[in-house]
């Protein structure tokens, strides 16, 4: 049995947890600032550094035993923007879907720009969902941002017995339902 310790000195929640089929343990939530992911008491490794944005969605992973694996903060490069995560699940090949709220731009896709499809709030509204996959070593596989010109928000995520993701939550007047980049969806 262990225990970890994740966060900084800012407002920090963990919203979600999930244990894929090799008992790891996947931890999502949101944190302000500079946070530690990996539980070594320090905020000096890749992802933990807190200048980009307010609050951050992140994930991080640990073995069965406690050991760290790797963390993803989901970022804004322009210091603008705010997400939250609220749901994280497990697919039969261990994929990881994180799901929750972004406000602004943001790099869904972990490549270093925000000029990719659904990364840029034009078009969408205050706040908006995004739904994220990763492979089980955390290396990007897709994201959507979904929505409408008002507030949005993506509270909960599952995949079905097929391995499709299934994403529930809020959203207000017309959106984006399927990541196309309109709201033009039925």
């Amino acid at each position: 049995e262990w225990a970890k310790r994740l966060g900084g000195v800012a407002e920090d929640q963990i919203s979600s947890i999930a244990v894929d089929s090799l008992d790891r343990i996947i931890v999502a939530g949101s944190v302000i600032g500079d946070a530690d992911f990996n539980s070594d008491g320090d905020v000096t490794d890749a992802e933990e550094d807190g200048t980009t944005g307010d609050s951050s969605a992140f994930v991080s992973v640990f073995s069965s035993g406690g050991v760290y694996q790797w963390s993803y903060r989901l970022v804004d490069l322009l210091d603008e923007s705010f997400s939250f995560a609220h749901s994280v699940s497990i697919d039969a090949l261990d994929r990881i879907i994180l799901s929750g709220d972004v406000i602004g731009d943001a790099d869904l896709n972990r490549d270093g720009d925000m000029d990719d499809s659904g990364e840029s709030a034009t078009g969408y509204g205050d706040i908006d969902v995004f739904v994220e996959v990763f492979s089980p070593a955390g290396a990007h596989q897709w994201a959507k941002r979904l929505g409408g010109i008002s507030i949005d928000k993506g509270l909960s995520v599952a995949v079905d017995s097929n391995d499709r993701v299934v994403a529930s939550g809020l959203v207000a007047y017309e959106a984006d339902l399927n990541g196309d980049g309109d709201a033009m969806d039925s």
